[in-house]
């Protein structure tokens, strides 16, 4: 039961970061983010943005996802915030979904900082992102 436990852990942590598979577009194409079209952005072909949480300092770390759907990291950018941890948690430390949101209408990623109560908004060119 607990290799099974372990494993459905590590399971929905892959699914929560593939949810926030990003395909910036290349200049007059559209990508796509979980499957849903965004305007068009130069950079990487694909992008994966997460976020970690930390209660030292909040970042969204940024990876390039080839064909393959391998990652490889691109680039750390700090949310000036801080991270929380809900008690108990092991895996999802604020034990939610949506705490990294992507607004395809405006090109606008959201990163929740849990400990500071505030919300990082940057805007998205490709895999590059710039606090606002």
């Amino acid at each position: 039961m607990r290799t099974f436990t372990g494993l459905a852990a590590t399971a929905g942590a892959l699914v929560g970061l593939s949810a926030l598979v990003a395909a910036p577009a290349t200049a007059g194409a559209q990508g796509l983010l979980g499957g849903q079209p965004f305007g068009a952005g130069a950079g990487a072909d694909h992008a994966v943005f997460v976020q970690t949480d930390n209660t030292a300092g909040n970042t969204v770390v940024a990876y390039a996802r080839a064909a393959d759907g391998a990652l490889t990291w691109e680039h750390t950018t700090p949310t000036g915030g801080l991270g929380g941890v809900l008690n108990g948690s092991v895996v999802d430390h604020l034990a939610s979904q949506g705490s990294l949101t992507y607004d395809r209408d405006h090109a606008l990623l959201y990163a929740v900082n849990a400990a500071s109560n505030t919300v990082s908004v940057f805007s998205v060119r490709g895999d590059q992102l710039t606090l606002r």
